[in-house]
């Protein structure tokens, strides 16, 4: 279903108020069709009755709102990778160390995430 006449209305002023790009107007145009498709699913309890109508602020709103939650995936993302190379440096350390695999294999634990075993270096897999 495309966009209402008064959406596409409103969507024209905010560009033509270079309050939007064409970029966030496609971004705009796929919440409001999210919206739309799977309805309000959050805050519907205090306001189910009232029916908000679309202004050029409300759909700026919704995409900076979506631009932060894009920006915090990113965010969590890259501290996720530099926390796996942290400890994928730490056991490349680790398994240099003739002790520490000694150790290991003593306590029987000679068995790690097969993810994290595909990371380190190829010397530490020859030896094993």
């Amino acid at each position: 279903m495309p966009a209402s006449v008064e959406t596409q209305r409103e969507l024209l002023k905010a560009y033509e108020n270079k309050q939007l790009t064409q970029v966030s107007i496609r971004t705009v145009k796929r919440l409001i069709d999210q919206r739309r498709f799977a309805g309000k699913q959050r805050d519907a309890g205090d306001r189910a009755g009232r029916k908000k109508l679309t202004s050029a602020e409300s759909l700026v709103n919704a995409y900076r709102r979506e631009s932060q939650k894009q920006k915090l995936l990113i965010r969590k993302a890259r501290l996720s990778d530099e926390k796996l190379v942290f400890i994928v440096n730490a056991f490349n350390k680790l398994l240099a160390d003739e002790n520490f695999v000694n150790l290991l294999r003593a306590e029987t634990l000679s068995t790690m995430p097969k993810y994290l075993w595909d990371k380190l270096g190829t010397k530490h897999k020859e030896a094993a």
